[in-house]
């Protein structure tokens, strides 16, 4: 991660105001990532096909790009989302009547 700034100046403070705001916040995001997904824990436990998303996202946010930081917000939408839905096969006490 420390030599991720030779791909993308802006990480340095190099750049416009509004491209520098969109890289720090992309690298925050997949650092957050990255380290959700070595943990294997977010509001739940993450089985392995969520911590490789995880893993796979939070690289994809830290590389500068727009199809990248595409991915890495889609990765990061899909886990939040399958979180709050809880485990698997767990029914809902919300939902009963």
């Amino acid at each position: 991660m420390p030599f991720v700034f030779v791909y993308e100046p802006a990480l340095v403070l190099r750049g416009s105001p509004f491209q520098i705001i969109h890289v720090l916040f992309t690298a925050i995001l997949g650092v957050f990532l990255i380290a959700v997904a070595l943990e294997g824990y977010l509001i739940h436990n993450l089985g392995i096909f969520f911590r490789i998303v995880g893993l796979a996202g939070g690289m994809s946010l830290v590389v500068p790009g727009t199809l990248s930081d595409f991915f890495g917000l889609s990765a990061l939408a899909i886990i939040v989302v399958r979180q709050k839905l809880g485990p698997l096969g767990e029914k809902s006490s919300r939902l009963a009547l």
